[in-house]
């Protein structure tokens, strides 16, 4: 067996614990941010007496979430200027993921390098500017952190629960339709 000296294995676990110390405090800082977005989220949401079913969160800036039943879409980002929307989905027509890139070349290949994405909303109401929710810009940040992966996903819910809602329409038309015949 082994003889451990007592120094040793004191002086041992004080640099493990002196080594762990950022990483817990890093990681104590970023729960905080997050806990703090969440808040905000759901406070956007009642502001329409919204409950939010889904919600992502990603790089402690940025947060969206989905009330299904009320169809309310809440999205944060709160970095240097701190922007919130809520947006009711009935109102909203169509979606569509809104990318930004640029193509850089060299001698030998060429590269695609995508400088904002994020997601357009445009609405029903006609002169009503579309809305479009900032998930990557390259002023902000050097690389992705998978927010292609993340809108596309946002995407997908959005334009199912718009299909929804349209899917409701008709049926209720037909109603009025028969009950006035």
């Amino acid at each position: 067996m082994f003889d451990i000296d007592p120094v040793t294995l004191s002086l041992s676990f004080l640099l493990f614990c002196a080594l762990c110390t950022p990483f817990i405090y890093h990681s104590l800082k970023n729960s905080k941010k997050r806990k703090a977005l969440e808040m905000k989220l759901h406070e956007l949401a009642s502001q329409k007496n919204g409950h939010i079913n889904q919600s992502e969160f990603w790089r402690n800036f940025y947060a969206i979430g989905l009330d299904q039943e009320n169809k309310l879409l809440a999205y944060l980002r709160n970095n240097g200027e701190p922007l919130s929307f809520l947006i009711d989905l009935h109102q909203v027509k169509s979606a569509k993921i809104h990318k930004i890139a640029r193509e850089v070349k060299s001698d030998t290949s060429k590269r695609i390098i995508l400088d904002y994405v994020g997601i357009e909303l445009s609405y029903l109401q006609e002169g009503l500017k579309s809305t479009v929710l900032e998930f990557f810009d390259a002023e902000l940040f050097t690389d992705l952190n998978g927010e292609s992966v993340i809108a596309e996903s946002w995407l997908e819910l959005i334009q199912n629960t718009l299909k929804k809602d349209s899917e409701v329409k008709p049926k209720s038309i037909q109603n009025v339709a028969s009950a006035l015949l």
